[in-house]
């Protein structure tokens, strides 16, 4: 078959050399920009294409009269897709006979729109799926689903353990399913039209991620996992430090104590890992990273004093009294002018 690949990440990308190892020619690529974490950039696909005599564009505007037309004198049969920036719909579809294929990392109709396996880490599921489906004019990961597989998410899984699973499946299912349509075996199966069916999942920021110790471990531990690599990471503030979390584990307190979350109750220089209270419990960090650069946790949390808990008031406050102090410099400096 002749084939369109249309969108972004290092996924999408080695799903190119995937689509022609299984005997399809890819004759058009089409890209947008990438977001902050991705490790494969426009260029990258732009090089691709030159490299294999596609048809490149790099261009959000997919339905547009200028993109759709490059798309039509492309002669592509079908189109596979992942992380388009915008809604596809209906002429920019009709380019290809055979429709989009879109890969998405959710258990549709269960999980629609955006970061919905970090969602599912965040919602306590057991388990997640990786979809193909075909696109439908306008709409967000709805159309017949090709192939559905499940996996397991357990209290120990990573954001970055999905991303890897995605990287290592996402190429052959997007083969299998072009597989399925060229043997004419490609109807798929439709989804439930019941919107109770369906939950939305909208973008995560990096603010997202901060985390309230007045929270349980559970909470915190699920967002640690969920912010990790390859994102930014789940943080917190500590004596003018930003400090980020990539991992963590959690236990019950084991004895009666008063304390308030986001109090440092225990840390070990030599293993190097600091514990930290939440509010049913313990997190456990071993490593902190702060300004890039990377440490043992107790090399950061060294005292029972240190409270990591972020007050708003008190940082008000903490500028108001620098700024007096540089307003006072000022004026200072003035009267001898």
């Amino acid at each position: 078959m002749r084939v369109a690949v249309l969108g972004r990440t290092k996924i999408l990308f080695n799903s190119i050399e995937a689509v022609r190892a299984a005997g399809h020619d890819v004759v058009l690529i089409g890209t947008c920009a990438a977001a902050d974490e991705y490790d494969v950039r426009e260029r990258d696909f732009e090089n691709k294409a030159k490299e294999i005599g596609a048809v490149f564009f790099n261009n959000p505007a997919i339905n547009s009269p200028e993109i759709v037309q490059i798309m039509k004198q492309a002669g592509a049969d079908a189109a596979i897709s992942l992380n388009w920036l915008t809604i596809i719909r209906g002429e920019a579809i009709s380019c290809f006979p055979y429709g989009i294929l879109n890969a998405h990392c959710g258990d549709l109709p269960r999980y629609r729109g955006n970061a919905c396996p970090n969602w599912a880490i965040l919602s306590g599921e057991k388990e997640y799926a990786i979809s193909v489906h075909y696109m439908e004019p306008g709409e967000l990961d709805s159309g017949d689903i090709l192939i559905k597989k499940k996996y397991p998410i357990n209290d120990d899984t990573y954001i970055s353990e999905i991303y890897e699973n995605m990287r290592n499946e996402i190429p052959g299912l997007f083969c299998e399913a072009l597989s399925m349509i060229e043997s004419g075996k490609g109807k798929g199966s439709a989804q439930s039209k019941n919107p109770a069916d369906s939950l939305r999942c909208y973008p995560r920021i990096p603010s997202d991620s901060f985390l309230n110790w007045n929270e349980p471990c559970e909470a915190l531990i699920r967002n640690i996992r969920a912010s990790s690599h390859p994102f930014s990471g789940a943080y917190c503030f500590c004596e003018g430090m930003k400090l980020y979390i990539f991992e963590a584990s959690a236990r019950d307190f084991p004895a009666p104590c008063h304390v308030n979350p986001g109090q440092v109750i225990a840390f070990d220089r030599q293993e190097g890992w600091a514990e930290i209270a939440a509010s049913d419990g313990i997190v456990r960090v071993e490593r902190i990273t702060v300004d890039g650069q990377e440490y043992l946790a107790a090399e950061i949390l060294k005292s029972t004093r240190i409270r990591l808990n972020y007050s708003l008031d008190d940082e008000i406050y903490r500028l108001r009294q620098e700024i007096s102090a540089l307003r006072k410099e000022i004026d200072a400096i003035s009267e001898k002018a």
